[in-house]
């Protein structure tokens, strides 16, 4: 907040001093008297507008709260695999996102004797923040994208993934929390958690199909 306050105050006083004329000591006075002003002004706004915005994004606490579910082994069809979708659906509804759950099946690759080609199922988190207006002017929507499961590395690997990717889902969850109120003011959110890394040919090949007319955005792994 302090480098985008000074950022404001030294673009107003080149704005202002480009356009000043006439006596240097009268010119300056009014100058100093204008940046003042409307620096004083632009901060009182900005405070009112983000600084809760900023106390709220940075609770630490919370942010544990949100990835401590999430870190843990959670291999695509594992019980802990769907403990951690029902919590980032819950999280979700809780922020009052409409959450539903694109399914599909994949044939994966060889690994070992357990993880051997076949075919498993996956399914993709969706949630859609819907604003009230309704009628209103079409709006732009922002998707933010991630994938909640964990590498299969062998049958004993305790790999969890805390970069890959359980911390950017709880970033994600994080997002929904401190946003969640503002969300009615600001243009449609959406959020796409893409398990297994990907979105199967519905959703890349046929967007407006999907509920809700959104745009479903898979992350690779």
């Amino acid at each position: 907040m302090e480098i985008g306050n000074l950022s404001g105050v030294a673009m107003l006083l080149i704005l202002a001093l480009s356009s000043t004329n006439g006596n240097p000591e009268t010119s300056a006075t009014s100058v100093g008297n204008l940046t003042r002003s409307k620096s004083a002004r632009q901060a009182e706004s900005y405070y009112e507008k983000y600084e809760g915005l900023a106390v709220a994004s940075n609770d630490l606490g919370k942010f544990k709260d949100l990835l401590s579910p999430i870190l843990k082994r959670r291999v695509s069809g594992t019980p802990a695999h769907a403990a951690v979708r029902q919590h980032v659906s819950k999280t979700l509804t809780d922020y009052g996102f409409t959450v539903w759950h694109h399914e599909f099946k994949d044939r994966v690759p060889v690994v070992d004797l357990v993880i051997r080609g076949q075919e498993l199922s996956f399914t993709n988190i969706v949630a859609t923040y819907h604003l009230d207006n309704t009628n209103g002017p079409k709006r732009k929507k922002l998707i933010l994208a991630c994938h909640y499961d964990s590498l299969y590395a062998h049958a004993l690997s305790s790999f969890v993934g805390a970069t890959d990717s359980a911390v950017p889902c709880a970033i994600l969850l994080d997002i929904a929390r401190v946003l969640a109120p503002l969300l009615s003011k600001v243009e449609n959110l959406i959020f796409k958690r893409a398990s297994g890394g990907r979105c199967n040919r519905r959703v890349a090949r046929h967007p407006r199909e999907m509920e809700n007319d959104t745009l479903g955005v898979g992350a690779d792994a």
